[in-house]
């Protein structure tokens, strides 16, 4: 829900509202943030730069193999 709301321009108090998914010790939240984030800032964006060193270590770091490979689609070219 949150990335379906979220504004089209990055904004911080948003950040700070999606950050924690990144660290969520539930692999089906950390999941279901793969699935989100390609609506932050809208469909047609490539997301919010902030959250790009998260998504750098959730598909290096993650325990979880298949989030991990997910997360390594969501790096837009930047």
């Amino acid at each position: 829900m949150l990335a379906a709301l979220a504004p089209r321009e990055s904004e911080p108090a948003w950040v700070d509202a999606i950050l924690p998914y990144f660290s969520s010790p539930d692999p089906d939240m950390r999941m279901t943030l793969c699935y989100a984030m390609p609506f932050v800032g809208g469909v047609d964006s490539s997301g919010w730069a902030e959250f790009d060193p998260p998504l750098i270590s959730m598909c290096r770091h993650d325990p979880d193999p298949a989030i991990r490979d997910a997360a390594a689609t969501l790096l837009p070219p930047r």
